[in-house]
């Protein structure tokens, strides 16, 4: 059993290993970020935790501490309440004064609530207090024995009482009262006036009579006492008093005796109760307050410890983190330089496309421009089809690199739809009756603004699937204008396409039918297609069903324009570094019915890289006065781009008269070119032996750029005559980009020159 969970773990273990390994860093760092905030998420959530806890904790010590404090307070006024009923019975002991006994009554209920309060306070200490409770009732009772036989020793007690309670008996006191009373006669004189009142003040024999009489009374009283009742009873009591002393003076001792002792050890025994109790009230209290400090040092502790291994933890996931980050960075600078020469190799590949395609159209446009102008001939079909579907091909293949490096351009010019149609259906017509298909189409005779060498490549490569995976029945295809856009319809009763298989159509390099009969091809038609519909904005329907057929429509947002064909003879000058094509597009141009001149022109037709000279310095030269048309085999050349180069029309390599009919126009009057091959052929031969002696020059002078614009201008001439091309592509490709060897691969075709030049056909 253990073995198997362990076999469990290991496989669990290797599970999340190798899940991790795969991760990429970019998840690894995504991963790690997430638990470190799931780590500081729990710090933070278990420190609320733990410091709401540390307050509860500290708000439960400081209740603890408060209630000791207070416990602390009320056995010291136990203690100081005990303490005066101790000296309330004392005092009482000594001075035998009732006041004091009341005093230690009063004490004694004070305690008495106290200890009811500290009982429900601290249940602890429960045994002291009921101790000290009953030990002060036993005082208590001893106080009162005490009262008692006090009573009792005392009998003069009773004689003060009784005098201080006695009131003699009341007699009538005897009053006699004597009185007498002496006259005085004064004299008033007349009455006078006030001036005479003030003259008498000054006289002094002037008298007056005034009579005062005074009375004397004098008043004795005499008492009556009675003093026999009143000794006759302090003498009976101190009599009985004498005589009970005598008899109780010794018991009432001793019992007095045994009381105070009595009294003494309750004293002591509550004494050391209480002291009892006050230390253990100091011990809580004390305790009470270290647990507190240690409660405090506790958490300061885990809360130090607790910071550091948080601290620990996302440090940890922090240079994890960085660590990963690094390992980005480096992997990404890694992966920036393949891109780049990912890029450098994907570059210099379209470059070679370019390069290459160049060299093809150049050779292509003159085997078109030949054969268009070929009125019969049983070879003229085939070899025209052929051509085209060579371009087919190789518009393919640069399109299909142009859409993998995103540098997809559109190039508008006006050209109309029947034309069109009938291009793509004399291309594939030839394929369809050896396969004995039924072949038809539709057009409409419409003039249409957009980029025709992309429509015609969408309609090429649908017809020419449809065609390819249909081995019996029909084939159909129309180009129309209808609500603002072009619209392609191939329909064909081919083998079909499966449901599931039809996401995989667009796939570059894939082929949905995997028979070994009808699967040709690169596996790029309709990868090229969608890149070419989804540049246009355009839409793809496709309805399939396998051993039914296959129906697809597509639609591209176009301009009509009204048709309009000037029939008027135009004065054209070229300009082109290859004879050949030179030659070809004047033939054309004179079948059209124009004018080829070298003086008086109305229009200039130049080849944009001819060398020294380029088709800019002729549009510069130009400065306005006649119209310049461009023509190019550059893949990444559009329209768009010679319009804003100041080009009135471009022309793309490889041409045929439909182009430049489409540019041009037709003349008036045509007239045929007789010879063409021969003229071709002379032409080539002359410009061959002054490349040589250029070449030779070039070599002398070690002058790299000489002898490659030399190559790129040969090469397209000795492409179309099958002769070797090896050092002729490899200097052409270099480009302004000096390689050690060149200096060889230039003798080397100087030598095949040489030795090839005496059977040049001319």
């Amino acid at each position: 059993m253990w073995k198997s969970v362990e076999n469990h773990h290991t496989v669990f273990v290797e599970i999340i290993s190798t899940f991790v390994s795969e991760m990429s860093v970019e998840s690894k760092i995504k991963v790690k970020t997430l638990a470190l905030y799931i780590v500081v998420a729990a710090a933070a959530a278990a420190m609320f935790l733990y410091f709401y806890r540390v307050r509860m904790n500290i708000d439960i010590q400081k209740g603890e501490v408060e209630r000791q404090n207070q416990i602390l307070t009320l056995t010291n006024e136990l203690i100081y309440t005990v303490a005066q009923a101790q000296s309330s019975a004392n005092l009482y002991v000594s001075t035998k004064n009732r006041r004091y006994s009341r005093g230690f009554n009063s004490a004694i209920a004070r305690v008495d609530s106290l200890v009811d309060t500290l009982l429900l306070m601290r249940p602890v200490d429960i045994d002291n207090l009921r101790q000290i409770n009953e030990l002060l009732e036993q005082q208590s009772k001893n106080l009162i024995k005490l009262d008692s036989q006090f009573s009792r020793e005392n009998p003069m007690a009773a004689i003060s009482e009784k005098l201080s309670t006695f009131e003699a008996p009341r007699q009538q006191d005897s009053i006699f009262v004597t009185s007498s009373r002496l006259d005085t006669i004064v004299n008033k004189p007349p009455k006078r006036t006030l001036f005479q009142r003030i003259g008498d003040i000054f006289k002094a024999n002037r008298d007056s009579t005034i009579v005062v009489v005074n009375e004397k009374i004098d008043t004795v009283t005499r008492s009556k006492k009675d003093s026999i009742g009143i000794i006759g009873q302090v003498d009976s009591i101190v009599r009985e008093a004498g005589q009970t002393y005598r008899q109780n003076i010794a018991a009432i001792q001793r019992q007095v005796g045994k009381l105070i002792a009595n009294d003494a050890q309750i004293a002591a025994r509550i004494s050391r109760l209480l002291l009892e109790l006050h230390r253990n009230t100091l011990d809580a209290t004390l305790a009470a307050i270290e647990e507190s400090e240690r409660e405090i040092d506790r958490n300061f502790t885990l809360s130090l410890i607790g910071g550091v291994v948080a601290l620990v933890v996302i440090l940890f996931f922090v240079v994890m983190i960085l660590t990963d980050i690094n390992r980005g960075q480096r992997a990404r600078r890694e992966l920036e330089a393949a891109h780049a020469k990912a890029g450098k190799l994907m570059e210099s590949r379209h470059r070679l496309l370019l390069s290459i395609s160049h060299d093809i159209k150049s050779p292509l446009s003159s085997i078109v421009g030949y054969l268009d102008m070929e009125e019969e001939g049983k070879w003229r079909a085939p070899m025209r089809n052929s051509a085209r579907h060579i371009e087919a091909l190789l518009e393919n293949l640069l399109e299909f690199s142009s859409l993998e490096q995103g540098t997809l351009q559109l190039s508008e010019s006006e050209f109309s739809l029947d034309s069109l149609t009938q291009e793509v259906a004399e291309m594939f017509l030839p394929l369809a009756m050896s396969k004995m298909l039924a072949f038809n189409y539709d057009c409409q005779r419409v003039r249409v603004v957009s980029d025709k060498m992309k429509v015609k490549q969408i309609v090429v490569n649908l017809v020419s699937n449809a065609v390819k995976y249909t081995p019996k029945g029909e084939v159909y295809f129309s180009i129309c204008y209808r609500e603002n856009n072009i619209a392609i319809v191939v329909r064909d009763s081919g083998v079909g396409i499966a449901a599931h298989r039809i996401k995989e159509l667009y796939k570059p390099f894939v082929r949905v039918d995997s028979s070994s009969v009808l699967a040709e091809g690169s596996g790029l038609g309709m990868f090229v297609v969608k890149g070419l519909v989804d540049t246009f904005g355009g839409n793809i329907a496709v309805e399939s069903q396998v051993g039914v057929g296959t129906k697809m429509v597509v639609t591209i947002a176009a301009k009509a324009v009204e048709e309009s064909v000037e029939r008027a003879t135009k004065r054209i000058v070229i300009f082109e570094d290859d004879p050949a094509i030179e030659a070809a597009a004047a033939g054309m141009l004179r079948k059209l019915g124009h004018l080829v001149v070298e003086q008086d022109y109305q229009f200039i037709l130049t080849d944009l890289d001819m060398g020294e000279v380029t088709g800019y310095d002729v549009l510069e030269s130009a400065e306005g006065r006649v119209v310049v048309v461009a023509m190019s085999g550059r893949g990444d050349y559009t329209s768009g781009q010679a319009a804003k180069d100041g080009f009135a029309a471009f022309i793309a390599k490889p041409f045929n008269i439909d182009d430049l009919r489409a540019v041009f126009g037709e003349g008036e009057h045509a007239t045929e070119f007789d010879d063409g091959q021969a003229d071709v052929a002379r032409l080539f031969a002359q410009s061959t032996r002054e490349n040589i002696e250029q070449l030779h020059r070039a070599l002398s002078m070690k002058d790299f750029d000489l002898a490659q614009a030399l190559s790129h201008k040969m090469l397209p001439m000795w492409i179309q005559f099958g002769y070797r091309t090896t050092e002729l592509h490899r200097m052409d490709a270099a480009r302004s980009r000096e390689y050690d060897c060149w200096q060889e691969d230039v003798k080397k075709i100087l030598e095949f020159a040489r030795s090839t030049h005496n059977f040049i056909p001319y």
